[in-house]
């Protein structure tokens, strides 16, 4: 029993190592530097996994990998390196150098709150204790391990964890305990479907029910076991390990041929000898001693030296005291109580140089039946050796107990710190989110003040210049009402004046010389050409040569000469006679009246132009502005739009009409618009 306790404490650690391993999930690489001091960092941690290098060696490598991984800058990538090496020091199987190499990777998780580099150096810690048999440093880091898990939500590893802790209360006798902790690490495993997990929890549930000679429910829980073995790697040696643990079941009720059946089964598994050593010397001696109690010693003792050897050989201490206390016990029954002392003796010093002290009770039990001489001082050490265990397993179950509490504690005040934490910060996040839109609206409200005065101050300069063109009608219609006033005057007074005064002179009969004859036709000529002159000026001022369909022309000559007048350039103006200006919308003349002043003004204060051409057309039902300078210019396609151009494409699109712009600092700037005619 204290064997397969041992054995199953080996399959924990390696079964442990191995779930840790493969629950890890592949982390994004970058093709970079960094990249490459990573894989370096790998070959490093690998290396020290090895083997086939000395024990110094493989330190210095995980050493290295450790130096070199604090200069990584990423520190998503060097977390994921130091995850790795507390795994890599407990493969180099030295407690020591594993502690205090995995103290250094714990202290950064801790300084940086890595929740998940602290589950995984707890789980590692524990794997640690584990082997050294400090079950309640073990079930500590444990628990640890399990509660930060609990917290990353990952279910496999809280599996291994629990799994772990169950086995260190099985090894205090916490049955009920320990019973409890398998079947939750059970459900964890069925969640991730994880069967070797479930296979060995079956297992352990199985020596459990054997511990409390609860042998129904043992078998149940190894019967379930083989159930699932064809599911899992390395199917062989585990049929054997199971074929062995219901032979012990029947060989504790008493059921030896049945137990025997399972043995064989074991022992006839394809070169079970030549394949696994360990295992086969473990069945021929369960087998063996199965025979011993049915009273059949047939083979029995040749069994027992040759398991014997093999553990020797293997140094397998735990196998080693079994099977000298299985001998002193043959020896015993054959009479030979000489040797069996002596075999009894063996085993009980081996069990106290390896502080193996089940088997120790074992040998001193044995040998107090044995030698009669020293019976007392072998049953007062069983004695004093039980209580004491008793006394220690109390003490450690009643540990584990307050463990689970204080860690409890621990992780309820945890986790409310962090929960406090996180509503601090959440709190703060939405003080400066409040705070952002409170100083973003202050900054859109004053905008929007500026937008609304730029709004308003245009929408001044329009009605400004509308009450300015309709002054200039205003004044216009009166020069022509006072012109048709003049026309009319001279139409219906002076000329007819001047008729009457013709037909007086020709109504006259001049008799004369004949050089006052000539005087006299040359005034009645002068007369008439006066009359035609008159005629014609009256005529003139009726006409629409100065009407307002002229107005708005004049109104953009006097701004451009006094535009050009201040700036120093000279400009050209040609106006299509298509284009009838009167009828025209006001809101368009207002507008290419400001676009005209803004692009003026462009070509004094950037374009340094000296020549500027400004041309109305009129092309379908578009009037078309063309502005041409010969100044500096700019490249149109990369620069951005100043306040200028803006408010040029914003007038053009309120228009409807469309912009375009052409500009190098070799040909100078076209500013060509298109505006849709609507008549008023």
């Amino acid at each position: 029993m204290i064997v397969l306790k041992y054995l199953i404490s080996l399959l924990l650690v390696c079964f442990l190592l191995n779930g840790i391993i493969s629950c890890d999930s592949p982390h994004e690489k970058f093709i970079s530097d960094t990249q490459t001091e990573l894989d370096s960092i790998s070959e490093w941690i690998e290396k020290s996994k090895e083997d086939s290098y000395s024990i110094e060696k493989r330190k210095n490598f995980l050493k290295k990998a450790f130096r070199l991984n604090k200069l990584v800058k990423n520190d998503s990538l060097q977390r994921d390196q130091f995850i790795n090496m507390p795994e890599a020091a407990y493969y180099i199987n030295d407690p020591i150098f594993f502690k205090k190499f995995s103290d250094q990777i714990f202290e950064i998780f801790k300084k940086k709150g890595d929740t998940l580099g602290l589950a995984k150096t707890h789980y590692h810690f524990a794997l640690n204790y584990l082997t050294l048999e400090k079950m309640d440093s073990s079930y500590i880091h444990f628990n640890k391990a399990k509660k930060y898990n609990e917290y990353l939500k990952r279910d496999l590893n809280i599996g291994h964890c629990l799994y772990g802790m169950a086995y260190g209360q099985f090894d205090v006798k916490d049955f009920t305990g320990s019973e409890i902790l398998t079947i939750q690490a059970i459900e964890y495993y069925k969640k991730v479907k994880n069967n070797a997990g479930i296979y060995d929890c079956y297992n352990i549930l199985g020596l459990i029910f054997l511990e409390l000679k609860e042998y129904d429910a043992s078998l149940e829980y190894y019967l379930r076991a083989k159930e699932i073995i064809h599911l899992l790697e390395n199917s062989k040696n585990k049929y054997i390990t199971n074929y062995n643990n219901i032979g012990k079941i029947y060989q504790s009720r008493g059921s030896y041929k049945k137990a025997n059946e399972y043995y064989l089964k074991a022992l006839n598994i394809n070169n079970l000898k030549e394949v696994d050593i360990e295992h086969y010397a473990r069945v021929i001696t369960n087998f063996s001693y199965n025979k011993f109690l049915s009273k059949d010693t047939l083979g029995v003792f040749q069994n027992y030296q040759t398991a014997l050897k093999i553990r020797d050989s293997l140094n397998y201490f735990n196998g080693i005291i079994e099977n000298k206390i299985y001998l002193s016990e043959y020896l015993a029954y054959k009479t030979d109580t000489i040797q069996a002392i002596q075999y009894a003796k063996e085993a009980r010093n081996l069990a106290i140089t390896i502080t193996d002290n089940d088997n120790q009770l074992t040998a001193l039990k044995l040998l107090s039946k044995l030698d009669k001489k020293n019976l007392q001082e072998y049953f007062n050490d069983y004695n004093v050796l039980n209580d004491s265990l008793q006394i220690k397993e109390r003490k450690l179950r009643n540990k584990f107990t307050r463990i689970r509490f204080e860690t409890d504690e621990y992780m309820e005040k945890t986790a409310k710190l962090s929960k406090e934490r996180v509503i601090i910060v959440i709190v703060s996040v939405v003080v400066v989110v409040i705070l952002g839109l409170l100083y973003y609206i202050k900054i859109q409200r004053s905008k929007n003040k500026e937008l609304l005065f730029e709004k308003e101050q245009q929408k001044a300069n329009e009605e400004i210049y509308g009450l300015m063109l309709k002054q200039l009608a205003v004044m216009e219609e009166g020069r022509m009402k006072e012109r048709d006033r003049i026309a009319e005057e001279l139409h219906d007074g002076i000329i007819g004046d001047v008729f009457g005064a013709r037909i007086s002179f020709e109504a006259i009969e001049f008799k004369g010389n004949q050089e006052d004859q000539f005087t006299y036709e040359q005034l009645i000529l002068e007369l008439q050409r006066i009359e035609k002159e008159v005629h014609n000026i009256s005529h003139e001022l009726k006409s629409d040569l100065l009407s307002s369909n002229h107005n708005f022309a004049s109104i953009i000559s006097s701004m451009v000469e006094n535009q050009s007048f201040k700036s120093d350039f000279q400009c050209k103006i040609h106006m299509d006679e298509n284009i009838n200006w009167f009828d025209l919308d006001g809101t368009i003349k207002i507008n290419m009246y400001r676009i005209i002043q803004e692009a003026l003004l462009n070509c004094h204060k950037y374009a340094k132009a000296a020549q500027v051409e400004i041309n109305f057309s009129k092309k379908k039902n578009n009037v078309v502005l063309v502005i041409n300078d010969d100044g500096c210019g700019f490249d149109s396609k990369t620069s951005a739009d100043g306040i200028g151009l803006t408010n040029l494409k914003s007038r053009v699109a309120r228009l409807n009409g469309s912009f375009k712009i052409e500009s190098s600092a070799t040909t100078g700037t076209l500013l060509e618009i298109k505006i849709p005619i609507h008549i008023e």
